[in-house]
């Protein structure tokens, strides 16, 4: 659970509801001992595996949860707008049956919708949880997680912490049912048969986004750089930064916002922030005070293609036509140093 925390704050509603299970459990049972010791087992991983990442939320941001529960009119709400842009629309509870098949079979909730396949088995869990009495409340937790996630983030990534305690009910509720072996395995065996419409959809989608080179690379058969270069236009331009650079230099990234593998101060807006480089932009009134607010820059360097995506989904850099004839103006008094696969770097104005 503390993983699932720690990817995505739908995982608090899991833990909310399991530790208001064993609270439960420690007034309804008398042995106090084992359900203390059972609710630090469960909850000290939940916490602390997810500590640093909501404790540097609560130091950079005031809110451990940002942007949730923050001030709607300030950046947190910029960026709630922006996140709610990857979710699609659904009517809850009408139309609860189209979520499902489309996470199930077809797996395009949004980025992650491949992972539909596991439905089948949550659903096995589902069922045969019913008739244990222990798992029950369990299964209760289940159906708030899953009117939570319906009704405010109906998007496959956001399903993804209860989808390892559904496993589970799963297979605890199995071996606990009391019909014969051979009839648990039949009917194990029918809900993976009936799991395969997911499964096609998650190795067509896998196949797309993570190619043959991830198996090459998994293998050995494909380098470490090799496969990064392969897999992201930006890894060949961080690189030659990194190479050709003094260590101390500022970069600029426009349009890139992935910056794992760039080994020098970067300044970059998400597409969830607002872009501090168009505000740059907007408010200057000639090239020259735009020169001037960029003069601590070193490099700037532009990933077109990304640039043209993140547009897309999310309107970012949307500059008005005047602003983008002072950014070319910008742009022309710069000093291409790298351009491969619809990456640029160029040297600012008094860059050696």
């Amino acid at each position: 659970m503390g993983l699932g925390v720690s990817g995505k704050y739908t995982g608090l509603y899991l833990v909310a509801g399991v530790m208001t299970v064993l609270t439960i459990r420690m007034v309804r049972f008398p042995a106090w001992g084992l359900r203390v010791r059972a609710a630090v087992a469960v909850g000290l991983p939940a916490v602390a595996v997810p500590a640093p990442w909501y404790l540097r939320n609560l130091i950079r941001f005031g809110n451990p949860v940002y942007p949730a529960f923050s001030a709607p009119d300030g950046a947190a709400g910029y960026a709630l707008e922006r996140l709610a842009r990857d979710l699609p629309h659904f009517e809850f509870p009408a139309q609860t049956g189209e979520l499902l098949w489309r996470l199930w079979v077809q797996g395009v909730l949004g980025a992650g919708g491949r992972m539909g396949w596991v439905m089948p088995l949550a659903l096995l869990g589902c069922v045969f949880s019913v008739r244990v009495r222990p798992l029950r409340e369990p299964l209760a937790v289940v159906g708030v997680f899953f009117v939570l996630w319906a009704s405010q983030a109906p998007g496959a990534r956001y399903i993804y912490p209860i989808l390892p305690w559904l496993v589970v009910l799963a297979g605890v509720a199995l071996s606990r049912s009391a019909l014969p072996r051979a009839a648990r395995i039949a009917i194990l065996g029918t809900v993976l048969a009936l799991a395969s419409p997911g499964w096609w959809s998650a190795h067509r989608t896998t196949r797309a986004i993570h190619a043959p080179s991830s198996f090459a690379y998994l293998s050995g058969d494909l380098g470490r750089d090799d496969y990064l270069a392969e897999r992201l236009p930006q890894y060949p331009a961080f690189r030659w930064l990194n190479e050709n650079t003094p260590s101390e230099s500022r970069v600029l990234l426009i349009g890139e916002t992935r910056i794992y593998h760039i080994h020098r101060r970067v300044e970059f807006s998400s597409a969830y922030d607002r872009n501090r480089f168009g505000q740059w932009v907007q408010s200057s009134s000639s090239t020259a005070e735009l020169l001037q607010k960029l003069n601590g820059f070193d490099y700037v360097l532009i990933n077109r293609g990304e640039l043209g995506r993140l547009r897309r989904a999310y309107n970012y850099l949307d500059l008005a036509p005047a602003d983008m004839d002072r950014v070319k103006d910008w742009l022309a008094t710069c000093e291409l140093r790298y351009s491969d696969q619809g990456v640029q770097i160029c040297a600012l104005r008094g860059t050696t």
